[in-house]
């Protein structure tokens, strides 16, 4: 729950700014990651509404950097 309000601090902090949040999660998966669905619908949707969301696809270069 912590991490919930620290992250609705954050975006209520920049409010009139741009604020970038990356995720390992896609934007589906993202509900499942709050235990609370209220507060994820209330979260992610207003972080959500008006964003452009880019989705990254190619290889983990972490385990590719990892075998050489």
């Amino acid at each position: 729950m912590d991490l919930v309000l620290q992250g609705w601090s954050a975006k209520s902090a920049r409010h009139c700014g741009s604020t970038i949040v990356t995720s390992q999660f896609t934007p589906d998966e993202r509900y499942k990651s709050i235990p609370d669905a209220v507060i994820a619908e209330s979260m992610l949707n207003r972080l959500v509404v008006g964003a452009e969301i880019i989705m990254l696809d190619g290889p983990n270069m972490r385990l590719e950097a990892n075998t050489k």
